[in-house]
Formats: C-alpha cells, sequence, structure tokens
C-alpha cells in the first residue's frame, strides 16, 4: 500500500474528525441497511448477492477503520 500526503493536496490540516464522523455514518447506515433486508425476507439468490456485496462494503470499512486509527497515532 502506497502512503498518501495529505498536505500536498492544499489542506494544512485534513479533518480526521470529518473522516471518522462518514465512517460512523457508514456503520450505521450498514446496521440500516442489515435491518431492512431481514424485512424484506428474500429469495436465496438476493440474499447471497447481498451477502457478497456486504462482505466487500465491511472489507472497504475495515481499511478505512485501519487508515483512521493510523492518522490518529501520526497525529496528521
Amino acid at each position: 500500500m502506497q502512503d498518501t500526503i495529505f498536505g500536498g493536496l492544499g489542506q494544512d490540516n485534513p479533518s480526521i474528525a470529518l473522516f471518522e464522523q462518514s465512517i460512523r455514518t457508514r456503520v450505521e447506515a450498514f446496521a440500516l441497511n442489515a435491518h431492512a433486508l431481514i424485512e424484506q425476507n428474500p429469495d436465496p439468490e438476493m440474499l447471497t448477492n447481498h451477502i457478497e456485496l456486504t462482505r466487500m462494503e465491511l472489507s472497504f470499512l475495515l481499511n478505512e477503520l485501519r487508515l483512521l486509527e493510523r492518522l490518529k497515532r501520526t497525529g496528521i
């Protein structure tokens, strides 16, 4: 994975708090989507597709959480 230097993007102080809030919002949306799926009572194929998509979304979310931890540790 390649490091990114946020200072080169024209921002002196990137907002870690804003990044953290966006992650929290995505976690909340994930929970609401899971609940909505249960209420729909989908067929097995639809459920399989949804679970595969959810697995990818969780993978991306975990990567962003790790990035957030790293940013907080380094104090960027």
